[in-house]
């Protein structure tokens, strides 16, 4: 696989507030994982319809890479992208693939 990036922030959404508002406190520390991030494809778009219409971009990640770190729907990801650019996105939909026999997951992301 081709890597493009680096997850260096993985955080989960804190409990809504009596308003509803939902927030992240960043995570602690700085995380290191490379990663592809791209538009999503045709197919995923075709396949997933209404489930990703707010997606812009998806990173894709080796499994094993992420250890126990989770990617869930609603978590904030930031991700550097090999040019320098920080950019943060919240997760709207997770997948796993099983591709060659190489688990990867696959977070379709929108910009905060």
């Amino acid at each position: 696989m081709i890597e493009n990036a680096t997850i260096i922030r993985i955080t989960a959404p804190n409990a809504p507030t009596s308003g509803g508002e939902v927030t992240h406190t960043p995570a602690v520390g700085t995380l290191a994982i490379r990663c592809l991030q791209s538009r999503p494809l045709r197919e995923q778009r075709m396949a997933l319809g209404t489930v990703i219409t707010s997606a812009t971009t998806t990173v894709r990640v080796l499994a094993d890479r992420l250890g126990s770190l989770t990617i869930a729907e609603n978590y904030q990801i930031q991700v550097t992208l090999d040019t320098r650019t920080v950019q943060t996105y919240f997760v709207v939909h997770v997948i796993d693939i099983v591709k060659e026999g190489i688990p990867n997951v696959v977070a379709f992301l929108r910009k905060t």
